[in-house]
């Protein structure tokens, strides 16, 4: 007979792991199956227990399982118990499906299985920390030494390997506290630290207290933290946010919610200023793509991913928010949560945006106000959660202004004043099962988008009259499963995607597409040494007038690491494409039908380390983008195209690090980063460009986040730096940008009010030192501005 514990791989970098036994959703029931989840224990059932993110540790949910236990069984005898102790495996890959407790084929032999799972998991899971940072001393039930008295016992394989390790376990002063009629099993809530498992790929995450104390609002502002990211930002609060990852372009960037992937067919770009930090439990960003069980083939279709995972309520709240500051801020929020079953987010913002700035180059120095720059949102998000089953809507509206460039001039006639609206809808399903050795998983997608934009001459004399409407529809599914032993997982997965895109731009088709992806994935784990092996096949179909023809391409993926004590050393070649967008192929006099795919390959390798305190990485990288996709002009410089025109070679180090700690009252964080990367054009050995900078790409950037906490205050500093870089692929001296620093920080302080409600107070500083800069040229980024925030909560 088995007792399952069934174990979720965590989202990497998450804040916290485990209730160990959390709330499954029932009772134990006597002579049964326990429900649908229910495992046969004797006379007897329960439901199988689940590892889930939470942020405290609460053994008490286990009470009344583990009363059940105590008083339906007889005692374990004493010659029973190391038996039954030392057949729990200490040792357990995530890859490697359920966790499983074996126990002998009696009544007494399950309540000790129980109780032995509860508290080994308790003691040795590695997410397992107390307040100190420590593991916790967890009480051994079942210890007696000679005179009878429970004595402190060291499970015998507590730190087998270097995997799991384990302070002494404490036993309780009198067994009848644990095993009493009327006694329920507790223990004081105990702070769990997450401690993500190794992946075969470069990964970083922020999570949990790092993500929410950064001065940030948005998953854009958070991944410029990362190692390797370039944010391309057209300037103004409200200007378009996309992220470029190693200079592949971010259109080979996939981006994930709750792993299922948010798209645009029409140009492959997602503005991620749209998605709020409020709710999410981390971000995290992984070069090639996750390697775990039960991934979407979708998943494996990308050269970077960047996943954002939406936190789960641990209890029913009710929060309010306003916040204040520079350049017309207004911002108002409000939070429900109902249990851990679902909550309601829902924010209004407005800024004008009206910042001065101060343009500099060589041959020019304009300083004025930022005009246009304004924008209005409401979001309303709704999720639920159910055992398995994960739910999730989202609604958005906006209206902004586009400020566009920055030119000299007499006067602001010139000056642009386009306008967009955008409303963006989805609604997503997941549902997530297993069943022994196998588990299954299938995902549901609708998205709706509407984009409308305005150019107007009597506004702007340099500009044509421009009214288009834009409507993008996307239906999506995905079925995966995966068989998982000790040393071996198998996953099989497909995708199906439809996507359309409308618009009244003339002479413009309706078009939609399909899209197919299947994937077969092998994971294999001994002593140390881990493989991946995947293999993915995609197909393209466009209906419309005068289509592309279909695109039908396999793609293979190979991933390698070792992991020894705190060590690991990994290495990973992906070789993947893009498809051309749907604007590439069929935009009015610029598509081109005859366009390949864009070809992105891939070689890493790496070294980590990591204990319960400090993290280092050290990643050495080379990549090519082949068959690059880019607008040029044809016959005349009014008529551009687009073709298949370039080769870019990037060699690149990347440096992070990290340390946690807490003493006490007092906490501290420390996240550094530090890439150094030559991207090169290579596209035309005879042309003068020929091995120029590719624009935008500075050889030298880095970033650092300092996160104090005392008590009930917290101060978070953080500093981002990107060396010169230029402009066009020309590297004239014009057109480069200058090297740039800014300085953020955030203070905290929160109020308990008759230990029932919770004020909290915060005030954020953005560029403290007034850099002025630009990351796009002629998009001049704001200069200092400040923030006051109060969010109450019962």
């Amino acid at each position: 007979m088995y007792a399952h514990t069934t174990t979720t791989t965590p989202s990497p970098g998450s804040q916290a792991m485990a209730a160990i036994l959390g709330h499954t959703g029932g009772r134990p029931q006597k002579a049964g199956r326990g429900g649908a989840h229910g495992k046969v224990l004797c006379n007897f059932a329960w439901n199988p227990v689940r590892v889930r993110p939470r942020h405290t540790l609460r053994i008490k949910e286990a009470s009344a399982k583990i009363r059940t236990f105590a008083a339906e069984s007889p005692p374990v005898p004493a010659s029973r118990q190391r038996a039954i102790h030392s057949q729990v495996p200490l040792r357990h890959n995530p890859h490697a499906g359920p966790l499983q407790v074996r126990g002998a084929n009696d009544c007494t032999d399950m309540r000790a299985t129980l109780i032995a799972t509860l508290t080994i998991l308790a003691a040795i899971h590695p997410m397992a920390k107390d307040r100190t940072g420590h593991p916790p001393a967890v009480t051994h039930p079942m210890a007696k030494d000679r005179a009878g008295h429970p004595p402190a016992v060291t499970h015998p394989t507590a730190r087998e390997g270097g995997e799991h390790t384990c302070d002494t376990i404490h036993p309780p002063a009198r067994d009848e506290d644990y095993f009493g009629d009327d006694t329920l099993f507790t223990m004081p809530a105990v702070e769990v630290v997450g401690k993500r498992p190794h992946y075969l790929t470069p990964s970083q995450t922020l999570a949990g207290t790092d993500l929410q104390n950064l001065s940030t609002s948005s998953v854009a502002d958070a991944l410029k933290y990362f190692s390797g990211v370039q944010i391309k930002d057209y300037g103004g609060l409200g200007g378009l946010k996309t992220v470029n990852v190693r200079s592949l372009g971010s259109q080979h960037v996939g981006v994930y919610l709750d792993g299922i992937r948010i798209t645009n067919a029409q140009n492959g770009q997602v503005d991620l200023g749209r998605y709020s930090l409020s709710n999410m439990e981390s971000v995290s960003l992984y070069n090639a793509n996750r390697n775990e069980r039960l991934q979407s083939a979708s998943e494996y279709a990308s050269a970077a991913t960047v996943y954002m995972r939406t936190k789960r309520p641990e209890k029913t709240s009710l929060q309010a928010e306003y916040g204040n500051g520079s350049f017309g801020l207004n911002k108002a929020k409000a939070y429900f949560s109902y249990r851990d079953w679902l909550f309601v987010d829902a924010e209004y913002q407005h800024t004008d945006g009206d910042y001065k700035f101060r343009f500099h180059s060589e041959s020019e120095d304009t300083v004025g106000r930022r005009r246009n720059s304004d924008i209005s949102f409401y979001r309303l998000e709704a999720a639920g959660f159910y055992e398995g089953l994960r739910l999730h809507a989202y609604y958005y509206n906006s209206e902004r202004g586009l400020p566009g460039p920055v030119i000299r001039r007499l006067s602001d006639q010139w000056a642009s004043t386009d306008r967009q609206w955008d409303e963006n809808f989805f609604a997503q399903a997941s549902y997530e099962r297993t069943l022994g050795d196998f588990a299954v998983k299938g995902n549901l997608k609708y998205a709706h988008d509407y984009l409308h934009y305005l150019q107007d001459p009597s506004t702007n004399a340099a500009t044509m009259y421009c009214n288009n409407h834009y409507t993008q529809q996307d239906v999506y599914a995905s079925v995966a499963g995966s068989y998982n032993t000790r040393h071996l997982s198998l996953t099989a997965s497909t995708d199906l995607r439809w996507s359309d895109l409308d618009c009244d731009v003339y002479r413009f088709s309706y078009v939609y597409r399909l899209d197919s992806k299947s994937l077969l994935s092998a994971i294999v784990s001994y002593r140390g040494l881990e493989a991946n092996v995947a293999l993915l096949y995609t197909h393209i179909q466009d209906h419309t007038a005068g289509s592309a023809d279909p695109l039908s391409k396999l793609a293979p993926m190979y991933l390698l690491s070792y992991h020894k004590g705190r060590w690991t050393a990994r290495a990973f070649h992906k070789r993947i494409f893009r498809a051309p967008t749907l604007n590439d192929l069929y935009y009015t006099l610029v598509g081109s039908t005859s366009l390949r795919p864009e070809y992105t390959v891939q070689w890493d390798a790496g070294l980590d380390y990591r204990d319960s305190h400090l993290h280092l990485a050290v990643d050495g990288y080379y990549n090519r983008i082949e068959d690059k996709i880019v607008a040029i002009p044809m016959k005349c410089q009014f008529r551009w195209s687009m073709v298949n025109f370039g080769l870019v070679k990037s060699l690149g180090l990347s440096l992070s690090g990290g340390y946690k700690g807490q003493w006490g009252k007092f906490s501290l964080s420390a996240n550094a980063n530090y890439t150094c990367q030559r991207d090169l054009d290579c596209s035309s050995p005879g042309s003068p460009e020929y091995r120029h900078y590719v624009p935008y790409s500075p050889l030298h950037s880095a970033s650092a986040i300092l996160d104090l906490g005392y008590d009930s205050y917290s101060l978070c500093a953080s500093t981002l730096i990107t060396g010169d870089r230029f402009a066009l692929v020309s590297n004239n001296r014009d057109d480069m940008l200058g090297r740039w620093q800014t300085i953020d920080v955030k203070l905290n302080k929160r109020f308990t009010i008759k230990e029932r409600y919770v004020l909290q107070a915060t005030i954020e500083c953005n560029n403290l030192t007034n850099s002025r800069h630009e990351v796009v040229k002629r998009y001049p980024m704001p200069g200092r501005n400040w923030k006051c925030t109060v969010k109450f909560e019962l």
